[in-house]
């Protein structure tokens, strides 16, 4: 995925997000830092967010359901990174958007590890679904998730 993708993407769902905090144009246009005519014009699909916009909007709403549920991802600041460094540029969208983001990497003990199939970000959740620990390096996450089924299974 590239910056203009997640423009994009997510310019479009402004208006549900906004709708979900239940803040009115000009609460979302104070909190993004921007006129109200540049959400309407955005919510209107006449223009699309800028980059910074996009930025800002992520970051600050990143606890949005609907956010990560476009996404797929629970940091999305991480994610943001990533995207702004990297470029990383999607072939086939189409096919990312159906799948799911996450890799199984090893499950024991009632801990996952995972890697995001985009970013390559690893993370270490519980059979609930709550991060336990988070890198982009997979030695790091390798280690503390050995650490980790190794410590739950001396208790």
């Amino acid at each position: 995925m590239n910056e203009k993708e997640l423009i994009e993407i997510l310019s479009s769902k402004i208006k549900l997000v906004r709708s979900e905090f239940n803040y009115n144009q000009d609460e979302m246009a104070n909190i993004l830092g921007v006129s109200k005519k540049t959400i309407v014009q955005i919510e209107k699909e006449r223009q699309l967010a800028s980059w910074t916009i996009i930025v800002t909007f992520a970051s600050l709403f990143r606890d949005s359901t609907i956010i990560q549920r476009e996404l797929g991802e629970e940091d999305i600041v991480y994610f943001l990174q990533t995207v702004a460094r990297k470029n990383i540029d999607l072939k086939d969208k189409q096919k990312w958007m159906n799948q799911s983001l996450w890799k199984v990497i090893d499950e024991r003990n009632g801990y996952i590890l995972q890697r995001h199939v985009i970013t390559h970000y690893y993370r270490i959740i519980n059979q609930l679904g709550q991060r336990l620990f988070s890198s982009f390096y997979k030695k790091s996450a390798v280690r503390h998730f050995n650490e980790m089924v190794k410590q739950d299974l001396e208790d």
